[in-house]
């Protein structure tokens, strides 16, 4: 195809999925904001431990920031897709509140039992703690 009938076909396209996702929010508007919810619970549960321990903690390591990614995603998504509700609804709360907790605690654990960082990455970390210029 040529530019032009690439950009025809790209300006297309857009309408057709502009229109498909107008339709599907005013024909299914609980299930949009189920959708929404849960990417943005679903994220904040996998990177918000990362984020937190990173930012104040000085031993925190790759293995921790692993385990908490992990952990955190998969405990959002069990939770929002296989046990929502559950006996008595026991399990409808937001799948980001389970998420972080998990992904929190595998965080720190996984920092805990693997090598601290060395070297220039807690140089830097306690230069910016300590208020001076980071070289990042």
């Amino acid at each position: 195809l040529d530019a032009a009938r690439r950009v025809w076909l790209g300006r297309g396209l857009l309408l057709v999925i502009g229109a498909l996702a107008a339709y599907l929010a005013i024909a299914f508007p609980d299930t949009v904001l189920n959708l929404v919810a849960y990417a943005w619970g679903g994220m904040g549960a996998t990177f918000g431990p990362t984020v937190i321990l990173a930012l104040y903690w000085r031993r925190f390591n790759l293995g921790g920031a692993i385990g908490g990614v992990v952990v955190g995603f998969v405990v959002a998504s069990l939770w929002q897709f296989v046990l929502a509700g559950g006996p008595q609804g026991m399990f409808d709360i937001m799948p980001a509140l389970p998420g972080f907790v998990a992904g929190s605690v595998a965080a720190v654990l996984g920092t805990l039992v693997t090598s601290p960082p060395a070297g220039e990455s807690t140089r830097e970390f306690d230069r910016v703690v300590q208020g001076s210029p980071a070289h990042v």
